[in-house]
């Protein structure tokens, strides 16, 4: 993917810089100013994801919503830490599609900018666990009322389906063609999500919240 990164931290931007450049993706420029990273996405050609950090002259879910009114269709990766369940929700519902930690290793950065490009969304466990925590917390809303179903993934949702059939890890990486460490990932994710440790109680949640039936695949 053609991409942008803007932030402070030049070992961060660097980092990023070399990770991406032992894959497949190109990346135009990277600026540690808001300012100059508005300037890089504006003038980016064929620009298919921002990664967003810090900086020190711009909030990163203002940021986000420039971004993604510059050049719609665009994705965005954020990278934040301590985010209460309020600055989630707002990175989330401005646009982006990935929010992971500051220190992620280099092969999270690449699968996640994998997943975003098929159009999923990206979490990190911190940032899952503050979702899961407030959707269970007092006074939060009921389950059936809120987030979890929105916080799945697409490709999350028809694992879980698939798992309500009883087939395997290696069945449904076989159905989906995808690794079976690529089915695990995604099962570990969405228990964390449901709040669930095994099989059994992720497809009874998946039902009760409505995303899966007894068999279902689709």
């Amino acid at each position: 993917m053609r991409t942008v990164i803007i932030e402070r931290w030049a070992i961060l931007r660097l980092g990023l810089r070399a990770v991406l450049g032992h894959s497949d993706h190109v990346v135009v420029n990277t600026t540690s100013t808001a300012e100059d990273g508005m300037n890089a996405v504006e003038g980016a050609r064929d620009l298919q994801l921002v990664i967003l950090g810090t900086t020190d002259d711009r909030d990163i879910v203002d940021l986000t919503v420039q971004v993604v009114s510059a050049v719609p269709g665009v994705r965005v990766l954020a990278l934040a830490d301590g985010l209460d369940r309020a600055r989630i929700d707002g990175l989330l519902g401005v646009g982006a599609m990935g929010i992971l930690g500051r220190l992620a290793e280099g092969n999270e950065v690449l699968e996640a900018i994998d997943r975003i490009a098929r159009g999923e969304r990206v979490l990190s466990n911190e940032v899952i666990n503050t979702l899961v925590g407030a959707i269970e917390g007092p006074g939060a809303p009921s389950l059936d009322s809120v987030s979890v179903p929105t916080v799945l993934t697409p490709r999350e949702r028809e694992i879980l389906s698939w798992l309500s059939t009883g087939g395997t890890n290696r069945d449904i990486a076989r159905q989906l063609f995808i690794g079976e460490a690529t089915v695990k990932s995604h099962l570990a994710s969405a228990y964390a999500k449901l709040g669930v440790t095994n099989r059994r109680q992720a497809v009874a949640k998946g039902m009760e919240l409505g995303l899966v039936g007894w068999g279902r695949t689709g």
